[in-house]
């Protein structure tokens, strides 16, 4: 009974307007020259002028009118129900005093009664009507944050179930030419992709991971493309420090190791692919530096996975990470900086 009457919008509606007369009616109370029962009294009758205007602005004429862009017609349907309530306002104050006090005249003359509501019903028409857009654009931004999320959700699982037919598909057939040859590489091989899946169909589900499963996640792609590269390319992934109990959103590193994988080797010369992991504390600083093979550097791809992390930075971890992309004539350059909650 309780939670429902918390969830209900009117609940609040009825309690802004107790506190309004509660506390207008004990601050009016408190003059020397005005009793509780006078101020109360006014306070009352001026705030059922105000709901009604209040609720015919938020109920009728900002959603058929103001919403919907028809600015003239709201104006003038706002003047219109201002003329009619004002009077209204005016009188209730007036009532008020001829109720507490029948033998004395109204001190103020009508018109300045008039002035005084219509400045009061203004302000009280302006704050309304900012808590009500306000609460709207609270309410789309919570949207827009959650339909972001789907959508990056989506992607996500999108970007797991590409990874990786072709890096997998080439992979088995290394695995099969490795067991062909009864090589020393093959078991290892198997760990790796092993760990590999696990991760990704399993650990990878969470909103954040430990940066030590994702660092030896890393790792194992990086290990398994140095034997599919068979030393045709230098290949060097550094980490300063080994992770310390932080934290990141999973997967968020790998579009950029893939990216460089895919432009960094394939040429006729010797290619290089350097990345490099330096952690401080909560903050991570991680940098790709690759070549470019003559024949992609007019063809140049950042694909889904590069934009699904941009994405992803920008939802997850807002103005808490820089990132620096520079495609030079022979090599690609990539730095992230960023902070971990």
């Amino acid at each position: 009974m309780i939670n429902r009457l918390l969830q209900s919008r009117w609940f609040f509606h009825l309690l802004f307007w107790v506190v309004l007369v509660s506390l207008f009616g004990f601050v009016l109370g408190n003059h020397p020259d005005i009793s509780y029962r006078e101020s109360f009294t006014g306070v009352v009758l001026q705030a059922m002028a105000y709901a009604v205007m209040v609720y015919l602005n938020l109920l009728v004429l900002i959603p058929r009118y103001l919403q919907t862009g028809k600015y003239a017609q709201y104006t003038a349907l706002l003047v219109l129900c201002l003329v009619l309530t004002v009077p209204l306002h005016a009188a209730a104050d007036r009532l008020a005093h001829d109720i507490n006090y029948p033998d004395i005249d109204y001190p103020a003359t009508y018109f300045r009664t008039l002035l005084s509501s219509s400045i009061n019903m203004l302000v009280m028409l302006a704050l309304t009507t900012a808590l009500k857009f306000s609460r709207k654009w609270f309410k789309d931004q919570q949207e827009k944050k959650t339909l972001e999320r789907e959508k990056l959700q989506a992607e996500l699982k999108y970007l797991k179930a590409q990874i990786n037919p072709h890096f997998l598909f080439n992979t088995l057939n290394n695995l099969y030419s490795l067991t062909l040859k009864k090589s020393d590489d093959a078991p290892e091989m198997v760990l790796k992709l092993s760990e590999i899946m696990r991760y990704m169909l399993h650990d990878s589900n969470e909103r954040v991971v430990p940066l030590a499963s994702e660092v030896s996640y890393l790792k194992n792609y990086i290990g398994l493309q140095e034997i599919r590269q068979l030393d045709r390319t230098d290949i060097r992934f550094t980490v300063n420090q080994e992770p310390n109990g932080q934290l990141i959103a999973p997967l968020l590193l790998i579009p950029f190791i893939e990216n460089s994988f895919k432009h960094g080797t394939g040429g006729a010369e010797r290619g290089w692919i350097h990345i490099n992991l330096n952690i401080e504390g909560n903050r991570i600083h991680f940098k790709i530096d690759n070549s470019k093979p003559k024949q992609a550097q007019d063809a140049v791809s950042h694909g889904i996975g590069l934009t699904n992390v941009k994405s992803r930075l920008e939802l997850l971890y807002p103005d808490k990470y820089t990132l620096t992309i520079k495609d030079a004539d022979d090599h690609y350059l990539t730095e992230l900086k960023l902070e971990l909650s």
